[in-house]
């Protein structure tokens, strides 16, 4: 557990960034989301994968998180929401 002192230098030190201001750190900002499976802006599945299996476990999960959660609200893949992406290989 954070100090007292750690967690208000931390809000003091988040309540100061302004976000990237180059076009190279936007650039690699915008790609954070990738980073995050289930809230990531878009999802890439393998050839391999089935994509109705994972989107069946991705309403699977969200029925698991407390009503009003974003990922609970936010409009699900098969209804619109963000796309899914095939690839034939992972990047490392």
């Amino acid at each position: 557990m954070p100090s007292q002192l750690r967690s208000d230098t931390a809000r003091a030190n988040g309540a100061k960034s302004r976000g990237p201001k180059s076009t190279e750190t936007k650039e690699k900002s915008s790609r954070n989301s990738l980073r995050h499976g289930f809230t990531s802006r878009h999802t890439i599945l393998l050839e391999c994968e089935d994509e109705d299996e994972f989107l069946d476990l991705e309403e699977e999960f969200a029925a698991t998180l407390p009503a009003g959660h974003a990922c609970r609200t936010r409009p699900g893949r098969r209804n619109g929401g963000h796309p899914l992406a095939h690839q034939s290989h992972p990047h490392h």
